[in-house]
């Protein structure tokens, strides 16, 4: 039996998606539970996940490309709500962000965690990758290490060498991934070994078909990464309906056959 962590991501980034996942964890089709705590939704759901913290790891979802920061944030944010994935991306890069701003918003956004949740997460990792992306890598690092200095959670390494979506692959491999991946081992921080759940969101697709493929090519403690939802009309949701279609398969008894077909185990684990 393959152990691998199956992890739902943005927990807190609307009522259907949070729902979805609470229903997901109930039917213990999950191993891991990624939350936006920057979000109202995140005080809205936040407790119940609490109440099922037993059977499932919870994690922050750092973000930094939806709804507003936390903190006072010139170099992440315009008009009060943050920049756009390509926009960040781009500031990154040329070093228009503060490394003391994103800081201090992990910061905060760790104690909205904690004031939901009771204690620091079990995990760290980005919406939308942000975490590995240069300069705010160093601020993960920097407070990972003045944060964690008895427990020590894991940080989400998304380097992929194989699997279906090249192209895509390609890019997180190269914004960030390669080194965040190197900067984790020589800090002997615990990380996944290996990652997977990239596509493109068609909601055409029949998302077991792509389960499988994932479980076929993820090695042990390897770490699936998966965006169920109930059927939302939020407009801000550019993946509302492959969310859909994810819920369905999880919550279905295809996934359960598919895990058994393929000899892989969900497993909570804290690495």
């Amino acid at each position: 039996m393959k152990s691998i962590i199956l992890c739902a991501d943005d927990f807190g980034q609307n009522e259907d998606i949070s729902l979805g996942i609470l229903d997901l964890v109930s039917k213990k089709r999950l191993s891991a539970v990624s939350c936006m705590t920057n979000l109202p939704g995140w005080h809205s759901h936040g407790p119940a996940l609490r109440e099922m913290a037993a059977d499932v790891a919870v994690g922050l979802h750092f973000n930094l490309t939806f709804g507003k920061p936390l903190t006072a944030a010139p170099s992440l944010s315009q008009q009060g709500s943050f920049f756009s994935l390509p926009a960040l991306l781009l500031r990154c890069y040329v070093h228009h962000i503060t490394l003391a701003e994103v800081e201090q918003e992990l910061i905060a956004q760790l104690e909205q965690f904690q004031k939901i949740m009771g204690r620091l997460p079990d995990f760290i990792d980005g919406h939308q990758h942000v975490h590995q992306f240069p300069i705010i890598r160093d601020a993960l690092l920097n407070v990972y290490q003045k944060t964690f200095t008895e427990q020590r959670p894991y940080i989400r390494q998304t380097l992929t060498q194989q699997g279906p979506y090249a192209k895509k692959r390609w890019v997180i491999n190269h914004t960030g991934a390669k080194i965040l991946h190197q900067q984790l081992q020589q800090a002997n921080i615990p990380h996944n070994s290996e990652f997977a759940g990239i596509y493109d969101f068609d909601p055409t697709l029949y998302y077991g078909d792509l389960f499988q493929k994932f479980c076929g090519t993820i090695k042990r403690d390897g770490l699936i990464m998966c965006h169920p939802g109930f059927a939302s009309e939020d407009q801000t949701d550019a993946i509302r309906a492959s969310r859909v279609k994810e819920y369905h398969y999880l919550a279905g008894d295809n996934f359960l056959y598919d895990c058994e077909n393929l000899s892989v185990g969900i497993d909570r684990t804290n690495l």
